[in-house]
């Protein structure tokens, strides 16, 4: 594979490496950094793809993958605050171990009329 081949509007594989590894903060607790793609928001499939890391880095088992992803975009996510991931265990059929079902995710501070309500 060629330089030209492994770079995608000036996001090299290097890149997409770095921005996909997150900070663990706590246990199931997760920061990931924003890239300008030029929307002046942050990108909903970096958010998504951050989120099935942060729930993967949560599983000890190489050979557990995740099935199905599903994302709500509510409001624009702000490029100056960093994204945080809250991954939730829960029951895995059949097995009795714990398997990452939820991760939610957050980037304060969201923006908000004068009442507080979403602007």
């Amino acid at each position: 594979m060629n330089d030209h081949e492994m770079t995608v509007k000036g996001l090299g594989l290097h890149d997409l490496l770095e921005i996909l590894t997150l900070e663990p903060l706590e246990k199931n607790l997760y920061r990931g950094q924003n890239r300008d793609i030029g929307t002046g928001r942050v990108f909903g499939g970096q958010v998504l793809a951050q989120a099935l890391v942060a729930a993967q880095n949560t599983v000890d088992s190489d050979d557990r993958m995740a099935h199905s992803l599903h994302g709500y975009f509510i409001l624009p996510g702000d490029l100056e605050a960093p994204v945080v991931y809250q991954v939730e265990g829960l029951p895995a059929p059949c097995s009795g171990e714990r398997a990452p079902g939820l991760a939610r995710c957050s980037n304060l501070p969201w923006p908000t009329s004068e009442n507080g309500s979403p602007a």
